[in-house]
């Protein structure tokens, strides 16, 4: 199992690094331009010191074609939304989908919809990430779990010789443990708990539009128990994580 998984790695690999640098040599100044909006993007200083209430929040998920891309792995589509002062801007969203070397796998198709074909249709990566950064600018990221959507992007950082993008990032999954330690919180059981209903699920604008409504209802939970500004948030947020990766 794990010799054809490498041998497949070395063939995404392959494929990735010829595309890579083909697009990097017919577009040398979009891939400059996206270089530097990631320095520009990592150099903003969120604001940690105001209330949780008068944050702007954007929610977003990713789709890719696996979990792993230190082994290959890339991303198909990215979906995002604002959510500030307790509303999610449904009518304001961002979504795109992402070219990939990589074909979509089967099993990938049959949770996601997605296939080669329409992937081949996407945006670049590089153009993408772009796109995104621009939405997302002074904002705090929110994904369930970040643990998964972050360094993924920030791999695909590395495999485009890009700068990392270093957001300030809540984790819901982290939130709703801190909030409910024991439970099961998973987006499908969180769901469950707070009585939403499920839209179609594995659509990456969907995923995020759910998560937005949860994620309003894990900061009304939140500041329940006393947690009202961002600073406190992040602090507990970013010792539980330590936590859990010590473990």
């Amino acid at each position: 199992m794990w010799k054809q998984l490498f041998t497949q790695s070395g063939y995404d690999f392959n494929r990735f690094r010829q595309y890579r640098n083909e697009w990097i040599e017919n577009y040398p100044e979009e891939w400059e331009l996206t270089e530097k909006l990631i320095r520009d993007f990592n150099a903003v200083k969120i604001d940690d010191s105001r209330k949780i209430s008068q944050t702007t929040f954007t929610i977003f998920d990713i789709e890719t074609t696996g979990f792993y891309a230190g082994l290959g792995d890339e991303m198909i589509s990215i979906g995002a939304l604002y959510l500030e002062n307790g509303k999610a801007f449904v009518n304001n969203t961002f979504y795109s989908l992402v070219y990939a070397a990589k074909p979509v796998p089967e099993a990938v198709t049959e949770i996601t919809g997605l296939t080669s074909a329409e992937t081949n249709m996407g945006e670049d990566f590089p153009r993408v990430l772009r796109q995104f950064l621009q939405f997302t600018k002074n904002t705090v990221l929110v994904a369930h779990p970040a643990s998964f959507d972050i360094p993924f992007l920030q791999t695909l950082c590395r495999r485009w010789k890009l700068p990392i993008i270093r957001p300030v990032v809540v984790d819901s999954f982290l939130l709703a443990k801190l909030l409910y330690p024991g439970a099961d919180n998973s987006l499908d059981s969180l769901l469950q708990r707070f009585h939403m209903p499920v839209i179609e699920r594995h659509h990456a604008l969907n995923d995020a539009v759910i998560t937005a409504e949860l994620f309003q209802n894990l900061l009304d939970a939140a500041q329940e128990k006393n947690y009202h500004s961002l600073k406190e948030l992040l602090k507990e947020l970013n010792a539980a994580g330590r936590k859990r990766r010590s473990r």
